[in-house]
């Protein structure tokens, strides 16, 4: 529809549309919406409650990239992966039970979304590592043990110069979150279990020979996780060399996905 804008006697912009009903042209001022307009109008429903699921999302990736791991994390992601990992958050809310707008955000149902979810989308881990992998909790879910073996058969593209390879395993909880009415934001049903994390790095290990790797990792919890709480698994290799028995590693020679929600 055509616009045009003029001023009024004040010097304020306006702005109308030009419509034809009947044939006839009519032409109506275009206002913009307030904030308690759009709070409060029917016509601005569907937008409120998708905006809510939204800002659902962003809670829900913040609490997978909590500040317990949050160093760790950024040293293998890329620049887009916020927004990558909150489109996939808002996925899962929208399998959520309940209405639009208060759906519920359950990684226990819905975490299969982020499996093989990379943190730098141009170097997902089964680029580089092809290694079975294995991943269990204990019956309380309080410890973590990842079972998987380092050989030339299971590694690609590393960088030629490389001799060594750590792996990174690390672990984020996210509760199952609701929309509380009353305020309109997303929280967790168990905050005391929501947003922890651990990470540990396996010894470096030989590139050239095939070595078994076990990495345990305890959550800092003194009770069972709850049944409704998620725990998202996360393996990463770096490639690197040993110099004068310590590990030097290659920054662009770095991957990690989430591997499993337990």
């Amino acid at each position: 529809m055509p616009k045009f804008t003029t001023t009024d006697p004040f010097g304020n912009i306006i702005t109308y549309s030009i419509y034809k009903i009947n044939g006839k042209e009519v032409k109506r001022r275009v206002t913009s919406a307030t904030k308690e307009q759009i709070k409060t109008d029917p016509r601005y429903h569907a937008f409120n409650m998708s905006s809510q699921e939204m800002a659902g999302a962003n809670i829900i990736s913040s609490a997978i990239r909590n500040p317990n791991i949050l160093e760790m994390f950024n040293n293998f992601k890329d620049t887009y992966v916020v927004s990558r990992l909150n489109a996939i958050s808002r996925k899962m809310i929208k399998k959520g039970n309940g209405e639009p707008g208060f759906r519920e955000a359950n990684l226990v149902s819905h975490g299969q979304e982020l499996i093989n979810f990379p943190l730098n989308k141009e170097r997902p881990l089964s680029h580089v590592f092809q290694a079975p992998v294995n991943a269990q909790a204990n019956p309380s879910r309080t410890q973590v043990t990842i079972n998987t073996a380092i050989s030339p058969t299971y590694l690609k593209r590393f960088t030629p110069t490389s001799t060594h390879a750590i792996l990174t395993a690390m672990l984020a909880t996210v509760s199952t979150h609701k929309n509380n009415k009353k305020s309109i934001k997303y929280k967790p049903t168990h905050p005391e279990y929501n947003a922890l994390g651990v990470w540990k790095n396996s010894p470096p290990l030989d590139i050239k020979q095939k070595t078994d790797v076990t990495i345990q990792l305890n959550l800092p919890v003194s009770r069972e996780l709850p049944p409704s709480t998620a725990i998202v698994v996360f393996l990463g290799i770096t490639f690197g060399a040993l110099q004068e028995e310590q590990f030097a590693h290659f920054k662009t020679a770095q991957a990690m996905n989430v591997i499993k929600i337990l």
